[in-house]
């Protein structure tokens, strides 16, 4: 074998390197076989003295592999690796690596650097560290690539190691060695780390660069949900510019503290820091509720004397914020006014109608968007999917799954998972399992869209059954795969054993810190009755932000604990957390439970006054309940007289059944 290597021409031998089969063994015997180059190579990969014959490096290299023997120039072998990171071609980099421990040049920093930069574009991490600890002398870039790639691998605690390394070995970090340090740590779980981080940068002198890596600081602190941290952060900047302060009303956002959002983008202006577009999509987006649908005119009509153009992704922006803030005329007016909407505004405009549940204006939407030769993206299918809500819509939801399989969008997770959830909506479990059946079973995405199409039907049993077989086949389980499970046993809240049985799994896969599955297990834990289970839960949780504290109110009232629910908003209250508008609602219910009239209409009236929170709809309904458990109908009726939108179905069937139960037919005629 070894003769008949050396006798190949080079068509064949471009062809074993693009084998996918070939092992770095035979590339390695392969390598040592071949003749090297008779001229030296210049950076470019061309001959040195000889005219340009055009072409990249790879088939230069490859074309003078087996010519007589002469060094090959570093500048060569660094611009062939370049061209390999590039094109992720990992065996050929293996190949080339091997040449360059022939010719004695793997000490060569630079050209170390490059093995390195190839195989972290390659997620080739094992032979990255290979080559890094073989390094005779690093320098900060070396130490930012490896840091980098255990910050892709989110290995945090090896990243901080690294950081402390390379000063030991006076290498001084910059702000990319911090940034990609802190990327590693995302979740509350590894806060502890970027303090250490944290507190080690303080000794580094950044210099210009120092804005960078706060702002990267306030970033991170915001994705571990620690705002009081990303605001100390900001609050101590020396030099804040127009990326500080989109940061900070980005953490704002991300946090739903639309009001603190918008103090800050104030705040900005009165320091004379005009925002950008990046800055007006961001506080835009930071509108996301009923009670914030004023907050969000006030920021448009503000962008529109600012004379920003209003273009399809301002547009959209604009268009999503409406659509969250429950105002669809106004969101179809932006879109009305675009004139030259793009993929994006027509998919924000999709989703809008669908939200609202106005199902046929999206495929009518859907179908002009066509008409006017936009083809949809992954976005756009996951959109319309969405209007498929019910059994009719089934066949048409298998049209556009046709479309999306032309389009080659079927494994796309996101895709899958809309199609899946497609499926579940419009009653055809087994239309979802054979999807599913199709789909690649190693990515645990899959595997949650399943989950959660069971959730839907109430399947208890099928669902423990795909959990046990994605562990079986060794796919390991996230967050969402427990947010399904919990939601599968939020249909059978008597199963109390299963649910701790998940909760036991949860706190050994260390995610018993996150919000959402805080949140999760508290009401799970309610619905079942189980208030210990879930005080326990409550009390090991140390940052509780608005969600939690409704959570814990709303299983306190909803189980007949009024007044107890009622000390929890207090208490909520005196840990400075601010009440929302679900955390109101829950109020109002425990008013309602415990017969604290007085309490409700103090609450009730000055709820704006106090809490910063227009009374909603569901509000009212609260409202009525008290007034109508009090006996109060005259009350009730004023109420429902003088409310701001007209009340709907549900709450004139709740007023009707307390005249039924006080007065007469006649009455309740007239309230209808």
């Amino acid at each position: 074998m070894h003769l008949s290597i050396l006798r190949w021409k080079q068509p064949q031998i471009s062809v074993l390197i693009k084998s996918e089969n070939l092992t770095v063994t035979f590339v390695k015997r392969f390598i040592s076989s071949v003749q090297h180059a008779t001229a030296t190579f210049n950076g470019k990969g061309e001959l040195l003295g000889c005219p340009s014959n055009g072409g990249n490096p790879f088939s230069n290299y490859l074309r003078h592999l087996r010519l007589p023997h002469v060094p090959i120039d570093s500048s060569a072998f660094a611009s062939l690796l370049e061209q390999c990171a590039q094109e992720k071609a990992l065996l050929l980099g293996m190949l080339i690596h091997n040449h360059i421990v022939e010719c004695g040049l793997l000490h060569i920093t630079y050209v170390a650097n490059f093995l390195l930069q190839m195989y972290r574009k390659c997620e080739a991490f094992s032979d990255l560290l290979d080559v890094f600890v073989s390094m005779r002398q690093r320098n900060g870039f070396s130490w930012n690539l490896v840091i980098g790639s255990f910050a892709w691998t989110k290995q945090s605690e090896e990243a901080l190691h690294c950081f402390h390394r390379m000063q030991e070995e006076a290498v001084l970090p910059t702000s990319i060695t911090c940034v990609s340090t802190v990327d590693a740590c995302t979740n509350d779980i590894e806060l502890d780390l970027v303090h250490r981080m944290h507190t080690r940068s303080m000794n580094i002198d950044l210099g210009e660069e120092a804005v960078i890596w706060q702002s990267v600081l306030i970033n991170i602190y915001g994705k571990c949900k620690n705002f009081n941290f990303a605001s100390r952060v900001f609050v101590k900047m020396q030099e804040k510019n127009v990326i500080s302060w989109t940061t900070m009303i980005n953490v704002c956002k991300q946090m739903d503290r639309g009001t603190d959002a918008h103090k800050y983008f104030q705040q900005m202006q009165q320091e004379g820091i005009l925002p950008n577009k990046h800055t007006w999509v961001t506080i835009i987006a930071s509108c996301a509720g009923d009670s914030d649908l004023i907050l969000g005119r006030q920021i448009h009509a503000s962008l529109h004397v600012s004379q920003f153009d209003t273009d399809s992704v301002m547009g959209s922006a604009l268009i999503d914020m409406y659509d969250k803030c429950n105002s669809l005329v106004e969101a179809e007016m932006i879109f009305k006014t675009l004139l030259m909407p793009n993929i994006v505004a027509w998919t924000a405009m999709i989703n809008s109608y669908c939200h609202h549940g106005y199902e046929e204006l999206a495929f009518s939407l859907f179908d002009r968007m066509k008409h006017d030769g936009l083809v949809p993206n992954k976005a756009t299918f996951i959109a319309i999917l969405g209007a498929c809500v019910s059994p009719e819509m089934l066949n048409t939801g298998k049209h556009l799954h046709e479309s999306i399989h032309k389009q080659g969008f079927e494994c796309d997770a996101c895709v899958a998972t809309g199609l899946i959830n497609m499926y579940a909506r419009c009653g055809s479990l087994e239309d979802a399992k054979a999807l599913f059946k199709c789909l690649p079973k190693s990515d645990v995405v899959f595997w949650n869209s399943m989950l959660g199409a069971y959730g839907l039907f109430g399947r208890v049993d099928k669902a423990f059954e795909t959990f046990d077989l994605m562990q079986n086949l060794r796919v390991t389980p996230t967050k969402s795969t427990y947010l399904n499970l919990l939601a599968v046993l939020m249909t059978d809240a008597a199963r109390l054993h299963e649910t701790r049985s998940v909760h036991n799994c949860i706190v050994e896969a260390g995610l018993e810190s996150d919000t959402a599955i805080e949140n999760a297990l508290i009401n799970i834990y309610g619905k079942s009755a189980s208030l210990t289970d879930a005080q326990k839960v409550f009390s090991k949780i140390y940052n509780r932000d608005v969600s939690i504290w409704s959570s814990m109110i709303s299983i306190h009232a909803g189980n007949g604990f009024g007044e107890r629910a009622l000390y929890l908003f207090s208490k909520m209250q005196d840990d400075k957390v601010s009440p929302d508008e679900i955390t109101l609602t829950s109020a109002l219910v425990a008013c309602s439970q415990a017969g604290l009239l007085d309490e409700a209409y103090r609450l009730f009236t000055l709820m704006e006054e106090i809490h910063n929170c227009i009374p909603v709809l569901h509000h009212y309904v609260c409202m009525m309940d008290v007034l109508g458990r009090a006996g109060l109908l005259e009350d009730l009726a004023i109420l429902m007289k003088h409310m701001p939108f007209q009340p709907g179905s549900v709450p004139i069937t709740a007023s009707m059944s307390f005249y039924w139960r006080y007065i007469s037919i006649q009455m309740c005629l007239e309230i209808v």
